[in-house]
């Protein structure tokens, strides 16, 4: 019945079960190795050298299974576990020595490193709905674990267990699909615009045209030729509305994923494996854990006593968070113009402590710590273009209102003025929070009153983009000249801070506030940054790639970027500025005749010559710029000029000749000027097929 085959179903026809696993594989591998060698003593003396042995008894076993639950629910299971069996010392010989290996191998030998993966996707099926039809998502979740046990002659300092897991989901949405929906929509996608125009058919005979027009006095015989063709009239409104349709429906595609993985390192572990991770003797340490799960580990181990006594144990607990997102947008405000927008955030966070008993068999937390590292995609472009001397300026000037600020937040503050700096007292030009939040509304170009001093770490990422023209070539005036014709941007900013660790001199109140005052009397932040910094660059800042109907290839690029770094080890910002020209061609000389006398005969060689032409123009700076003292001063750069010019042409399918000349002019801002010109012919001879 035509019900039963309706879009709306498909969601319901598409789901299944299966009841049995695709896959599932179960491999095992036995090495016996043992080594017998006696030394001969070499010198005059009775000495007694027993015989020595070496072995070797390992038992390795996978495991596999692949279970497709549905169409869209997958699911796998590896894991590989190392044992080793156990034997006595020396020969064996005897029926209780071998007793003891049997025994030791029918309970699958002692377990030395036990490796563990589970995976399940499931693909969202929001799609076969055909409302959703546009929407395309997925979810993916991976757990590890992982059990590495100690030497015997270290066993009582116990085992190493650690798990990760990462969790990400991702959709796409295509939004032409989206679009389409509607037909009339999907005619003005399609280029399809027949209401647009009017086809008008004049009279099929032109003698009756000429006859009427001779009736009315119509002189003008020409017209009636002209006439004679069909002509078009465009409907204007009809154009203006398809037009304006088409640029609302700029948004071509648009993505986003999101990961997130955690995991844990517990060292001083005392059991060993059995099934899937877990030791039956304590169900230690859970099916939680064994599958990537993050549970309180720690206290789960001191509770059940899982853990070694042993006070010399000196490998540190771990356990460590990253976050990842990703945006990707797709825009084509018209044919051929095309714009990728991209965002970008990620985040590591890690913590590290010694969880060890002391004397009295007590755990106890030693050495907590702290550290991390931060990225995301940024835009300032409302200073890039400015001069440099005046953003730094700028950037002194407002620190003491950013200071207010941070102090209005802070009763231990208040926003009393230290007489001395004029700042706020434990919030100077130089403490940490408010160097960050001056450094981000300078170099970022925002609003000192509203800029975020509460975090060195924004939430949301904002937009990159890259923009590529070819529709040139669709002009008369361009198309004589040209092949094909590009234009090209690109601007990508990121701003980092660097590996950061949590601060041990850090102190607060009961509300999270800072209590604590350094040497220089400003209050102590709860991470110690050691630098922040925004990268910038326009690569290009607009670029032109084309070919030109003589088949003459040239590429123009002008590149800008811009690099600032805020140290605190020493209070200063470097600022690293470029700007770049370069210009290249290439042109090929097909089927270029060359002829030579090569052992008192005539010979002629038909290839290629491929000729390149390149020049450029390159100009950095490295600025140093002190905060507090308000000096600065160039220590790098130099303005670099190269010209490089190079034909490659391929006598056989051996031998190849190339000319090249290569003239490279630097200028140093600090020292001396030099040239280097590099030119010659190589030949390049291969002697393999």
């Amino acid at each position: 019945q035509k019900w039963l085959k309706s879009k709306w179903l498909q969601i319901i026809k598409d789901f299944n079960f299966y009841l049995l696993p695709r896959n599932l594989t179960i491999r095992t591998s036995v090495s016996r190795e043992m080594n017998e060698f006696k030394l001969r003593p070499k010198s005059k003396g009775n000495i007694i050298i027993d015989t020595s042995y070496v072995k070797s008894f390992d038992w390795t076993r996978n495991y596999t299974l692949r279970w497709d639950l549905t169409q869209s629910l997958k699911f796998e299971y590896t894991a590989l576990a190392t044992a080793r069996i156990d034997e006595p010392q020396g020969l064996i010989d005897t029926r209780t020595e071998r007793d003891s290996v049997w025994r030791c191998f029918g309970n699958g030998g002692r377990t030395t490193n036990f490796n563990q993966r589970i995976d399940a996707s499931y693909q969202i099926p929001i799609n076969k709905i055909p409302l959703f039809n546009w929407i395309n998502a997925n979810i993916r979740y991976t757990g590890t674990y992982t059990h590495t046990a100690s030497p015997i002659s270290l066993a009582y300092l116990g085992n190493t267990i650690q798990n990760s897991n990462t969790l990400q989901g991702s959709g796409t949405i295509n939004l032409v699909t989206l679009y389409n929906n509607i037909p009339y929509l999907k005619k003005v996608n399609q280029g399809i615009m027949k209401n647009a125009t009017t086809k008008v058919t004049p009279e099929k005979d032109p003698k009756k045209s000429a006859k009427k027009n001779d009736e009315y006095g119509d002189e003008d015989t020409g017209k009636d030729k002209k006439n004679a063709k069909d002509s078009v009239k465009v409907n204007v409104g009809k154009v203006i509305l398809n037009g304006t349709l088409r640029l609302l429906m700029m948004v071509r595609n648009a993505s986003i994923s999101y990961s997130e993985g955690n995991g844990t390192v517990l060292p001083g572990y005392m059991y060993s494996p059995n099934l899937f991770g877990i030791n039956f003797r304590n169900n230690s340490p859970g099916f939680l854990f064994v599958f990537g799960g993050q549970p309180n580990i720690r206290q789960m181990a001191a509770d059940g006593g899982w853990l070694t006594k042993d006070t010399l144990l000196n490998s540190a607990f771990q356990s460590n968070y990253n976050q990842t997102i990703n945006l990707r947008a797709s825009v084509e405000p018209f044919k051929d113009f095309r714009i990728d927008v991209t965002a970008n955030r990620n985040l590591t966070k890690s913590f590290s402590e010694y969880f060890r008993s002391d004397a009295n068999g007590n755990l106890n937390h030693y050495s907590p710590l702290n550290s991390g590292s931060f990225s995301m995609t940024y835009v300032g472009l409302a200073t890039f273009f400015k001069d440099a001397d005046e953003v730094f300026q700028n950037f002194r000037d407002i620190r003491q209102q950013i200071a207010g600020r941070i102090s209005a937040n802070n009763p231990h503050s208040n926003g009393a003025i230290d007489p001395a700096t004029g700042f706020p007292v434990g919030y100077s030009g130089t403490q940490q929070e408010v160097l960050i939040a001056s450094f981000l509304a300078a170099y970022g170009g925002r609003n000192p009153d509203k800029v975020d001093v509460s975090s060195p770490f924004p939430k949301i990422p904002l937009p990159n983009w890259r923009l590529n023209y070819t529709g040139f070539t669709k002009l008369k005036g361009v198309s004589k000249f040209f092949q094909s014709l590009s234009l090209l941007h690109n601007y990508t900013s990121t701003y980092s801070v660097g590996n950061y660790s949590s601060n041990v001199n850090f102190a607060k109140d009961g509300n999270g506030n800072p209590i604590a005052i350094d040497a220089l009397g400003n209050f102590i932040p709860s991470k110690d940054i050691a630098q922040v910094a925004i990268s910038e660059q326009f690569n290009p800042l607009i670029g032109f790639d084309m070919t030109l109907k003589n088949s003459l290839l040239i590429k123009i690029e002008y590149k800008k970027s811009r690099n600032v770094a805020l140290s605190f080890t020493n209070n200063q910002i470097t600022d690293v500025s470029g700007n770049e020209l370069v210009i290249s061609s290439g042109y090929r000389f097909k089927d270029l005749k060359i002829g030579f006398i090569f052992s008192g005969m005539k010979r002629q060689v038909v290839s290629d010559l491929n000729l390149t032409l390149g020049f450029g123009l390159k100009d950095n700076k490295t600025t140093l710029r002190k905060i507090e003292e308000n000096v600065d001063q160039v220590t790098a750069g130099m303005l670099v000029m190269s010209i490089n010019v190079s034909a490659d042409y391929q006598i056989s399918s051996m031998v190849g000749l190339r000319f090249y000349y290569d003239h490279v002019i630097n200028k140093p801002y600090i020292t001396y000027s030099n040239t280097n010109i590099d030119c010659g012919i190589s030949v390049r001879l291969m002697l393999t097929q």
